[in-house]
């Protein structure tokens, strides 16, 4: 699957299912693009690999320090 169409269709999941907030869609989004533009090669579901978010992840806390 296209990783726009995963994204659409998980902001759709947590405003409809969950009930989260606008301002929580719009921090979430921020976050991916964050995320994505630390990978610009993925483009699908399929090309994701859990070494890629563990990094980001890392990344992220290192720069909160």
């Amino acid at each position: 699957m296209e990783i726009n169409d995963s994204v659409s269709l998980y902001f759709q999941h947590l405003q409809v299912e969950k009930g989260v907030s606008r301002t929580t869609i719009l921090n979430y989004r921020d976050d991916l693009k964050m995320f994505f533009e630390c990978f610009p090669d993925i483009k699908g579901t399929d090309d994701l690999a859990i070494e890629q978010i563990n990094a980001f992840i890392q990344k992220e806390n290192e720069d909160l320090k």
